[in-house]
C-alpha cells in the first residue's frame, strides 16, 4: 500500500491545479479503483486507457470515468 501511497502523491503534486472541482464519495471510489487498475493494466500513455482503438481499448476506463474527470 505504500507504492499506491507513493504514485498518488506523486500524481497530485505533478500538475497545479488550476481549480478545485467538487467531487462525490462515489467519484473518488471509482477514482481509486482506476489509478489501481492502472498499476496492474500498463499501458504507455495516460490517455491510451481511454482509448476506442481495438487494440489498445480497455472498456472499464471509459465506461466508469472520462479521462478529463480523472486527471
Amino acid at each position: 500500500m505504500n507504492n499506491l501511497s507513493d504514485i498518488l502523491t506523486e500524481f497530485w503534486n505533478s500538475e497545479e491545479k488550476e481549480f478545485i472541482c467538487s467531487v462525490t464519495t462515489c467519484e473518488l471510489k471509482k477514482w481509486f479503483v482506476l489509478a489501481i487498475l492502472m498499476g496492474l493494466i500498463k499501458k504507455p500513455r495516460m490517455n491510451d486507457y481511454w482509448s476506442t482503438n481495438v487494440s489498445l481499448e480497455t472498456s472499464i476506463f471509459c465506461k466508469t470515468m472520462t479521462c478529463n474527470r480523472f486527471t
